[in-house]
């Protein structure tokens, strides 16, 4: 959809763009970013060896809406980086519960290596505390720190909450994800 030549060809050929509401959105990460304390009760850390169980039933809690998380999905959506994975992996814990999570990763989307702000999820029951804001700056800090120019994160328009929070934090829509069906 950001391409407008493509669109325009397509649109000419017959194809209609429907939204999919899936969102691209980025933010610059030059300059001092916003400064966010953790609410009361609870931690902030990296993500430790042997909790990736947790960290998949704190996922599937998140996005109840997908099909369960198990072990062997952290494994392949994690481990197979070509990092240390849990140095990039940020959960926020209450009484030796892991309630939120959000990762400092990378991605190509064809030009180029981009910081990834991915998976960001609180716990429902820990919701409206701040902890996505907390979670979120975390993550900015982190990929300020390991050089890159922008932040980006994939969101559904339907996750209104999340969008209100990452338009605070400064990111803008770039791209608006659209399937294509050519009307014969």
């Amino acid at each position: 959809s950001a391409n407008t030549a493509a669109v325009r060809l397509l649109h000419t050929a017959g194809f209609v763009g429907e939204p999919t509401g899936n969102l691209r959105m980025r933010r610059p990460l030059h300059g001092t970013l916003p400064c966010s304390e953790i609410a009361p009760g609870y931690v902030l850390r990296t993500l430790e060896v042997g909790e990736e169980l947790a960290y998949a039933r704190l996922k599937s809690l998140c996005f109840p809406e997908g099909k369960p998380w198990t072990e062997e999905d952290f494994n392949r959506e994690f481990l197979s980086a070509s990092f240390d994975a849990y140095e990039r992996i940020f959960v926020v814990e209450s009484k030796r519960q892991l309630v939120g999570t959000a990762s400092a990763w990378e991605i190509d989307h064809g030009d180029g290596i981009v910081g990834l702000v991915h998976w960001v999820g609180v716990d429902p029951a820990h919701r409206g505390r701040g902890l996505g804001e907390t979670l979120n700056l975390r993550v900015l800090a982190e990929l300020a720190a390991r050089g890159y120019r922008d932040a980006w994160l994939n969101t559904s328009r339907d996750r209104v909450a999340a969008v209100r929070l990452y338009e605070r934090l400064g990111f803008i829509v770039h791209r608006e994800l659209y399937t294509y069906t050519l009307i014969l």
